[in-house]
């Protein structure tokens, strides 16, 4: 579940999290979802952490979208890695780059 995802990072990122939730693919956009989503999610939420759940007006769309804007910034070639890396070096690699 959600909940057991953010507690089991860093405690002093949970908070963060807790307030940054976005709620993407199709199902996103059945009606009621985001209210449903949220009026469950709360009661788990610690008293000391907000809760901020957020729709993108296209959820079906919005993590191509994302990582879509992410290659075309320049980044993605700093982080990539190739194939053949990868089973040279293992995933390990990526973390040191």
């Amino acid at each position: 579940s959600v909940q057991q995802a953010l507690q089991s990072v860093h405690p002093a990122l949970q908070g963060l999290l807790y307030t940054n939730i976005i709620l993407t693919g199709g199902v996103a956009s059945c009606p009621g979802f985001t209210q449903r989503f949220t009026s469950e999610l709360q009661p788990l939420v610690p008293d000391d952490y907000a809760l901020g759940v957020h729709t993108p007006a296209d959820p079906a769309l919005c993590a191509w979208e994302g990582m879509s804007a992410f290659v075309a910034s320049g980044h993605f070639r700093q982080l990539a890695m190739t194939k053949a890396e990868y089973e040279e070096t293992g995933g390990s690699r990526g973390h040191l780059r």
